[in-house]
């Protein structure tokens, strides 16, 4: 990163470390809340100052974050039924084991594609990551139909795949998130201090934010439309912002992130 040019007309900046104290001040802990709250709806939604490419972060985190909330609470049932279609359930006894076994690329490529973004920056891996998720989802919504051991593999195949479009877009998102959230408090607050901590809550609040809508939305589409519904409703609302990231990538200036 380049101080001396974020520094601007600032006289310094300090990254300021998370301060360990023994007593709990619940009064102030509910006043800093609700300057959370507010400070992350101006930076992310209010006009005068509205930060695009917070709202782009944003967004990638509640794409990802309500996915992650869905594969682990509803996605197994998904495993088990495909596991019992293909007859393979006298081996793998539980979609349990089969959601270890997705969960590999979403770890083990995240270093690569941080390496990758260097080449062709974050924006770019980000969008791939999420036309990945967007391809796996509505594989998935297909393949469920494949009522035998090759439906399972491509169950399993595409899931690795969606793990992949994972790996790729949640962990740089929070990154971007994190590093403009901070610079950008900073600015509206007219302080020449960069406090490194300042996007900790608003991130917290976001994912947190996630679970919830994954836990709820996720629910209430399965229960509708079942999971062949749920990908693509799902697939088209995560293609919807691909398409959306690419159309505004300029006017919102996403490759600075």
């Amino acid at each position: 990163m380049d101080f001396q040019k974020l520094k601007g007309s600032m006289d310094y900046i300090i990254m300021k470390p998370k301060e360990i104290t023994k007593e709990l001040d619940w009064g102030e802990i509910i006043t800093k809340t609700k300057l959370e709250y507010k400070m992350l709806y101006r930076l992310v939604f209010e006009k005068v100052t509205f930060v695009p490419i917070l709202l782009w972060s944003t967004g990638c985190i509640l794409l990802f974050g309500c996915w992650d909330t869905i594969v682990t609470t509803f996605f197994v049932t998904f495993l088990d039924e495909a596991l019992k279609n293909s007859g393979a359930q006298n081996i793998i006894r539980s979609g349990f084991i089969l959601i270890g076994v997705l969960a590999i690329p979403a770890y083990a490529l995240q270093m690569f594609w941080i390496k990758k973004s260097g080449i062709y920056g974050k924006f770019s891996i980000i969008t791939l990551g999420i036309y990945l998720s967007a391809i796996a989802l509505f594989g998935l919504a297909i393949a469920g139909n494949f009522e035998n051991l090759i439906g399972l593999f491509i169950v399993v195949g595409l899931g690795m795949l969606n793990s992949t479009g994972y790996a790729a877009g949640y962990p740089m998102s929070q990154s971007i998130f994190a590093d403009e959230y901070n610079k950008s408090y900073a600015r509206v607050t007219e302080s020449n201090i960069i406090n490194a901590d300042v996007s900790a809550a608003p991130m917290k609040i976001l994912n947190n934010f996630a679970n919830a809508i994954g836990l709820i939305f996720g629910g209430a589409l399965i229960s509708f439309v079942g999971f062949s519904g749920m990908f693509i409703v799902y697939g088209t609302a995560v293609l919807a912002w691909g398409i959306l990231s690419i159309r505004k990538k300029v006017a919102w200036k996403l490759e600075q992130g």
